[in-house]
């Protein structure tokens, strides 16, 4: 009997001076490994040694976030946080839980904590840069993503962020060298392609826009706003037969693309087939009756076929919805409906 307690004190003792000497050490492992299934096994092996350290809270709160449970995350890494204030790991996962769950107040404020403990860890520049786009802080998040850069985070993602807050700010110009920069740190970068087509958009650069648009479709050809944005640069240049075709494929692979029916429209009207607008207009509207655009092109298509009244309905319709072509532009609703 004497020998049995003392074996079961001596395990107690041994997980006692294993789990204070290495459990840190395990857990920095983890932390730095990039093999997910390596860093699994090391936390649920934290879990079984020590699961009321800090690191046993923190991996727990891990394990629900991976499950996509992040209220519960944030419950453990708050308790972690608890057993250790200056425990940094545990603040940057929960503002990466409460990103995840629009949260971004919260998230950025517990940024903040990760850079005052952590100054030089660069992904939490980026990630604090990306919560504030999200909050339109857009300056804080160019200066947020340029730190992070500055500490050597040479990541795709951190170029194509900023090239699209660039964008926001209208400087496409200055997105188009970032979204060039993560294309060629990921050759394979649909968005980053996509986005830079519009921004070639943007300063009129219409054939390197549509050259962008082909990468997306060779990269996923059931993507439909590719299409539909190619249609888009074929309408401005006026080729229409071939706007029109983008757009078929584009409502092809979603029937509730009212965009594409609407645009669609746009290029049967410069074809004067104006009772063919007509119909494509009225999908759009069908399908989003809010879509000031459509009232109003379908009000012209109206009227080119000597219908007056509906145009007007329709003209009237699109400003009651907001639009403000008729309300700039007073003299225009007064050529047809005064």
């Amino acid at each position: 009997m004497k020998k049995i307690i003392f074996l079961l004190v001596l395990l107690i003792i041994t997980s006692f001076i294993y789990s204070q000497n290495d459990i840190k050490e395990m857990f920095e492992k983890s932390w730095n490994t990039n093999d997910t299934f390596e860093k699994k096994q090391i936390r649920e092996k934290i879990i079984d040694l020590s699961p009321d350290s800090e690191y046993g809270l923190f991996c727990k709160a891990w394990i629900f976030s991976v499950n996509d449970d992040n209220n519960t995350a944030i419950e453990y890494y708050t308790k972690s946080i608890k057993k250790n204030e200056n425990f940094w790991q545990s603040y940057y996962n929960r503002g990466i839980s409460y990103h995840k769950l629009e949260m971004f107040y919260e998230a950025v404020y517990d940024y903040f904590k990760v850079i005052e403990l952590q100054p030089n860890f660069a992904e939490v520049y980026f990630n604090r840069g990306v919560s504030f786009y999200y909050l339109k802080k857009y300056d804080d998040a160019i200066s947020d993503i340029n730190k992070a850069i500055e500490l050597n985070y040479k990541r795709a993602e951190i170029y194509y962020y900023k090239a699209y807050i660039l964008t926001q700010k209208g400087k496409y110009t200055d997105a188009i060298f970032n979204y060039n920069l993560a294309i060629e740190l990921k050759a394979d970068y649909l968005e980053a392609y996509y986005n830079r087509g519009w921004a070639f958009i943007s300063t009129e650069s219409y054939k390197l826009a549509i050259s962008d648009f082909n990468k997306v479709i060779e990269l996923n050809n059931n993507n439909e706003e590719a299409y539909y944005s190619r249609g888009y640069v074929f309408y401005i240049l006026k080729e229409y037969y071939k706007a029109i075709i983008d757009n078929n494929k584009a409502i092809e692979l979603n029937s509730n693309y009212f965009e594409a029916y609407h645009l669609r429209g746009k290029a049967y009207f410069k074809l004067k087939e104006y009772k063919i607008a007509i119909s494509n207009y009225s999908i759009a509207i069908e399908i989003n009756p809010k879509y000031s655009y459509a009232y109003v092109d379908r009000g012209y298509a109206y009227i080119e076929l000597g219908n007056k009244n509906e145009g007007c309905k329709d003209f009237n319709k699109a400003i009651e919805l907001g639009n403000f072509l008729f309300i700039l532009l007073p003299e225009e609703y007064n050529k047809y409906c005064k």
